[in-house]
């Protein structure tokens, strides 16, 4: 172990070592403008949510989504589950 530098070499002054603990901030309520937009949200009512998604277009991009995610569980389906998905409509 080194010992510790007791005189400066300037000024060949004694040295004191003060230690000390790191600051440490904790954010409680931090509001973020994610956290605001979800809190809003929860706030609205059905309706209000419902001509949001339709002014922010986001009801198309739900369907594709949707529609993504029945291409790919057709694609994953045997031969004869997609004559019976044909035939029926069930998956």
């Amino acid at each position: 172990m080194v010992d510790p530098q007791t005189e400066c070499l300037k000024c060949q002054g004694k040295i004191r070592r003060i230690i000390t603990t790191c600051p440490h901030i904790a954010l409680n309520n931090s509001n973020t403008v994610g956290q605001l937009a979800d809190k809003n949200w929860k706030k609205m009512g059905p309706y209000e949510k419902e001509m949001k998604i339709k002014k922010d277009g986001l009801d198309k991009a739900m369907k594709r989504r949707e529609e993504k995610v029945l291409h790919n569980k057709i694609s994953k389906m045997s031969g004869q589950q997609k004559k019976k998905y044909i035939e029926t409509g069930d998956l």
